[in-house]
């Protein structure tokens, strides 16, 4: 009787004779969770005598006809006339530190004809301190490595995001922000597009068509392997059903997208070592080809531009339809780059009036009415969101006094940013500025009442949805809450907003502690009152668990607020940057 836990052993003709496949992969696992790094355990029965290969004899992985692939060759063994303890000789031998003569640097997943773009899928896995934060350094890394532009889409809990980074940080600046998924993938004209969703949607989008890459970003420590090591075989597991049992994986082609690791936060010596490590476990317990690369050794600074943020209302965020709307968009650029506007030229942004010779720092001109509601231009914020709201659920039929939503009067126009930064500047010099701008019709659902507007924004205290994209401010407050505002988004989400330095300042102290003591007091608050809400605002989406508020916690001290970057709850800096009324205003998860 077999007391192991994997079997009795039989005849492979494939693998060292008196091993199987399956415990080829036990073994894998045991030397690369936590037991691996303590004592190998002793089978409790003696299996017959084993052949396992030395360095004299012919390697025992040749089978797999890996160009790469190390061999699997094993140390000579003095005879003692007992059998040789299999789980430390493969241990040592797939998972020991001695360096092989050559690592595979990260090549480019079989670029297919006509400038296809690459859409590579970012699995995020045991990364050092502020892991989200090492998502955009692995973009620039590739910036840098290609000399090309690349596009980062995330899905976050239904909320979706479109950054750019190139090494020209002046032609990112120039794009401007976009309305719709669609139109910031087709303008952010890149050679790579990264796409990381959930964890929960991670399987699908590993299956889906058009994928060319799946790469996991990993630290280099013990734990970081391990984890790597079970992520590679879980997506390996999900991509089986297309795989021979004893074929490697041939990369790049359409169905099949290739794998890859990128180690960060390690210097070139121990990413090297995590490299080798890494593709010789999957080499001979995965069947599977990994390609490795030394991505960083920390975060550096960069540009980028953030060309779309919100609710993906055009479409399903599914990951099938996320890959089909990248694929259409890429092919739509591509096709407008050869008929008429030059690969890298930007398209100038519409939203402000600025001379070229004004500083960055200066107020912006207002813009006309007229200009705002020019087709193609930016509108102000309530305006956009208006037409998707009325879009989406049809005109209104009461009139417009009658809502008792009471949105800001008018959003302020972001000023042309610095060449070398990636912030959003928000001016607020004309918020008291009698010149509002009139809904496009009485009979939109969203029409603003200026008269019936909450207290108007100040430079001092301004109204905290201007700072979050597609946010419209609703003249609601939980009595037990007092410092937070409530603003509600284009798909009818409720969202809810507090500064700290309003919880220290108006007389409450503990600043972040009390503002998200605060927070939670609101949610529970809007969520037992979801019927009221309901009353009020009759396209409010409240009345089940996935639709509770979305948090938003704004600081002007963002080191005090690292602990909250992998949490729900979104963090945003908000700070001020002159005496005219200018701020800086960054999402930091």
């Amino acid at each position: 009787m077999d007391h192991s836990g994997y079997g009795t052993p039989h005849q492979n003709s494939h693998a060292t004779p008196g091993v199987t496949r399956n415990e080829y992969d036990a073994l894998a696992d045991l030397f690369l969770d936590d037991a691996a790094f303590g004592a190998a355990p002793t089978p409790v029965h003696t299996p017959s005598p084993t052949v396992i290969a030395t360095q004299q004899a012919a390697p025992a992985a040749t089978h797999l006809h890996l160009t790469n692939a190390p061999a699997v060759s094993l140390p000579a063994q003095p005879h003692t006339g007992e059998a040789p303890n299999v789980w430390r000789l493969v241990g040592d031998s797939v998972l020991g530190d001695a360096p092989v003569s050559h690592i595979e640097s990260e090549p480019p997943p079989a670029p297919a004809v006509s400038g296809r773009i690459i859409v590579e899928a970012i699995v995020q896995g045991h990364l050092p301190i502020f892991a989200s934060a090492w998502v955009p350094q692995y973009a620039r890394s590739i910036v840098q490595e290609t000399q090309s532009a690349v596009a980062l889409i995330r899905v976050r809990h239904g909320q979706i995001s479109v950054e750019r980074f190139a090494l020209d940080s002046a032609s990112s600046a120039a794009l401007p922000k976009h309305a719709t998924l669609a139109e910031a993938v087709e303008s952010a004209r890149a050679a790579r597009v990264l796409v990381q969703v959930d964890e929960i949607a991670e399987p699908d989008l590993w299956r889906t068509p058009g994928l060319d890459r799946i790469t996991v970003l990993t630290g280099a420590d013990e734990a970081a392997m391990v984890a790597c090591y079970r992520t590679l075989k879980t997506i390996g597991q999900e991509l089986s059903h297309d795989l021979s049992p004893d074929a490697v994986e041939d990369v790049g082609t359409p169905s099949t997208p290739a794998l890859a690791i990128a180690v960060l936060g390690a210097t070139s010596e121990r990413a090297a070592q995590t490299i080798t490590r890494i593709q010789r476990a999957a080499t001979n317990f995965l069947s599977r080809q990994v390609h490795g690369s030394h991505a960083a050794g920390r975060i550096g600074s960069g540009s980028s531009q953030t060309l779309f943020r919100g609710v993906a209302l055009d479409g399903d965020s599914s990951p099938v339809a996320l890959i089909a709307l990248i694929r259409a968009s890429a092919d739509i650029a591509q096709e407008s780059a050869r008929t008429s506007t030059p690969f890298h030229t930007p398209v100038p942004p519409t939203h402000t009036i600025a001379s070229q010779d004004r500083s960055p720092f200066t107020p912006a001109q207002p813009v006309t009415p007229a200009q705002r509601t020019t087709p193609g231009q930016r509108t102000s914020a309530w305006e956009r969101v208006a037409a998707r709201l009325e879009e989406k659920l049809g005109p209104a039929t009461t009139p417009a006094a009658q809502f008792e939503s009471k949105p800001i009067a008018a959003a302020p126009q972001p000023a042309a940013p610095s060449a070398d930064s990636d912030y959003d500047l928000i001016d607020l010099t004309d918020l008291h500025s009698t010149d509002v701008v009139p809904p496009a019709s009485p009979t939109t659902a969203a029409a603003v009442d200026a008269t019936s507007a909450p207290e108007a924004m100040t430079p001092d205290h301004p109204h905290l949805a201007t700072f979050v994209d597609e946010l419209l401010a609703i003249d609601e407050h939980c009595p037990y809450a007092e410092t937070v505002e409530f603003a509600l988004a284009a798909d009818g989400r409720l969202h809810l907003l507090v500064h700290t330095g309003n919880c220290t300042h108006t007389g409450h102290p503990g600043g972040q502690g009390r503002a998200l003591e605060e927070l939670t007091t609101a949610s529970s608050w809007a969520v037992a009152h979801a019927r009221a809400f309901q009353k009020s605002h009759a396209h409010i989406k409240l009345d089940d668990i996935e639709h509770r508020p979305i948090l938003h916690l704004i600081t002007d001290r963002p080191r005090e607020a690292k602990r909250l970057l992998e949490s729900d709850i979104r963090i945003h800096l908000v700070a001020p940057v002159d005496p005219q009324a200018r701020f800086v205003c960054r999402d930091l998860n």
